[in-house]
């Protein structure tokens, strides 16, 4: 969603200047979860900070209806959309 099209997500990883969250589950049957590592991984060499939250048992489609990922997600926006300047 937030990342333009036709750009590759360890592209896009490297190049980010702000702040990411990685929300995944580890039952995740279309994305690897090995891929939130090598995300992680990439930001991490280019200095940028991420917040990872892995959902135990959570698939694809259904990893939003956790509170967990619900309130990493909160609680990362809310971090940092309202800093003050």
């Amino acid at each position: 969603l937030l990342i333009p099209t036709g750009d590759s997500n360890l592209d896009a990883a490297e190049s980010l200047r702000i702040p990411y969250l990685i929300v995944h589950g580890d039952n995740d049957e279309v994305i690897p979860f090995s891929h939130a590592s090598l995300l992680e991984a990439a930001a991490n060499r280019a200095g940028i900070a991420v917040q990872r939250t892995i959902i135990p048992g959570a698939d694809h489609n259904g990893i939003m209806d956790t509170a967990t990922a619900r309130d990493a997600t909160i609680a990362f926006f809310r971090q940092h959309l309202l800093r003050a300047p």
